[in-house]
């Protein structure tokens, strides 16, 4: 089964590869929103590193330690440094206090902001790129943006949800990569 998989990507890079080498793009999936037909190898890339950070880290919820005005904050990450990638996505929440079935529960929120890696250190450093309007979180969000009461709002970010990354396999994503370097070596005489 493995070796038929390998046949099929292998074509599709052979079918594909003046697209692969001139604009970097494949032309066999189609987005029924923007009716584009475009896969870009970034996209490749952005599923792989996706795929391969759930799978291998389990998708944990990273704490918040401070946040800054100038939109960065410090979170620590040393269980899954090794999987961290600039490009990922993340979902910023916090977890409130909320009754549920007569019990006091901390529940997370709804995604507030969206951020990504900037630096990876102890502890490293994440950039928000877009604070979410959502009026129920108003006076939390604002709280956040002057770090306070980190406390009692206990952020942390996990990894976005992504549709079309979720319905890869990280076997078949690294054969896509492997077929792709292996023709680009090919290309250059290696």
């Amino acid at each position: 089964m493995l070796f038929f998989g390998k046949a099929i990507v292998i074509t599709l890079v052979m079918l594909f590869k003046k697209e692969i080498l001139s604009k970097r793009r494949f032309l066999f999936f189609r987005d029924d929103e923007t009716k584009s037909s475009e896969l870009s190898l970034e996209t490749i890339d952005y599923c792989y590193a996706y795929n391969k950070y759930k799978i291998m880290t389990n998708d944990p919820e990273l704490t918040i330690i401070k946040l800054f005005k100038d939109k960065t904050m410090q979170v620590y990450t040393e269980p899954v440094e090794d999987y961290l990638n600039k490009e990922l996505l993340f979902s910023l929440k916090i977890r409130r206090l909320e009754t549920v079935e007569g019990k006091n529960e901390l529940i997370p929120s709804k995604e507030i902001a969206i951020c990504k890696l900037e630096n990876l250190g102890q502890p490293s450093i994440f950039k928000i790129l877009k604070w979410n309007k959502i009026k129920e979180y108003e006076m939390d969000i604002k709280d956040l943006k002057e770090n306070r009461r980190l406390d009692s709002l206990k952020p942390f970010i996990n990894l976005k949800s992504n549709y079309l990354a979720e319905k890869c396999n990280l076997k078949d994503l690294e054969n896509i990569k492997k077929s792709i370097d292996n023709l680009n070596k090919a290309q250059a005489g290696e």
